[in-house]
């Protein structure tokens, strides 16, 4: 009995090792950190996370990582200092050095950043010159044509990557609207996990635009691709014979 109440005694201090014991919504990792479950968040797991939605205006975060550049992301694709192309490097069989195509900008890449070039991600531990770096590990099979490199951050708050400003580095992103918690219109209710919307805004994510008085009850809030499904207007295209035609019409008020 002794032996299972000092075993006991010992679970209990191993799990509490972490903040909280992660309070029963996470596992204790490595260093003592809570890696949390699904839609739980915060250094001990307590904190519920919100719906997310298509954000209606997104602003930078800041230099959440402190190293000097507001733009970093969690797939970061490097670029070359001249012409904005993407950057590319390659890889020796059972080699540690990754040799990039062209320089890049000045601290871009640091000691103790992790990339991801073809399916591998590495830790740099050196940086040998402004287009060669030497990494945590080797690389099995070597990537002899010359592929994309990307940036991989990872954070407590956000482990599968943190954006840190916009616009960033994917042209053809609308990076101006995010998914974001609440739509970025409105703040999360930790306790609960519930968006409270900013005032003209509802939905669980504050997705939506809400109609004034929420039509006083006396009718429903319509999306305008919705009217225009329900009250199609002719549109004269032809002034020879009058023609009229509807088809273009639904289609620009599905655009708004």
């Amino acid at each position: 009995m002794m032996k299972l109440i000092a075993f006991a005694t010992l679970v209990a201090f191993a799990n509490a090792e972490c903040p909280n014991a992660c309070s029963g919504h996470g596992t204790c990792g490595q260093y003592d950190m809570c890696n949390c479950y699904s839609n739980w968040q915060g250094n001990d797991c307590s904190d519920r996370t919100c719906p997310s939605s298509f954000s209606f205006m997104t602003s930078h975060q800041g230099d959440l990582n402190m190293d000097g550049d507001r733009y970093d992301n969690s797939q970061k694709l490097l670029v070359k200092l001249d012409g904005g192309l993407a950057n590319q490097g390659t890889i020796k069989e059972n080699d540690n050095v990754m040799t990039l195509n062209k320089a890049i900008n000045t601290n871009e890449i640091i000691t103790g950043d992790a990339v991801r070039i073809g399916d591998e991600t590495f830790v740099v531990t050196n940086v040998l010159t402004s287009t060669t770096y030497a990494l945590d590990h080797d690389r099995f099979t070597g990537i002899t044509t010359e592929v994309d490199v990307f940036k991989y951050l990872e954070s407590v708050e956000a482990p599968k990557g943190t954006w840190e400003s916009w616009v960033g580095d994917h042209a053809d992103d609308d990076e101006g609207h995010f998914y974001m918690e609440c739509g970025n219109r409105g703040t999360c209710d930790r306790k609960s996990g519930e968006c409270e919307c900013f005032a003209g805004y509802t939905g669980d994510a504050c997705q939506r635009q809400s109609c004034p008085n929420d039509c006083s009850g006396h009718g429903t809030c319509e999306k305008v691709s919705e009217l225009a499904r329900a009250n199609v207007t002719n549109i004269f295209v032809d002034g020879i014979t009058g023609q009229t035609d509807t088809t273009q019409n639904t289609k620009n008020a599905l655009k708004v």
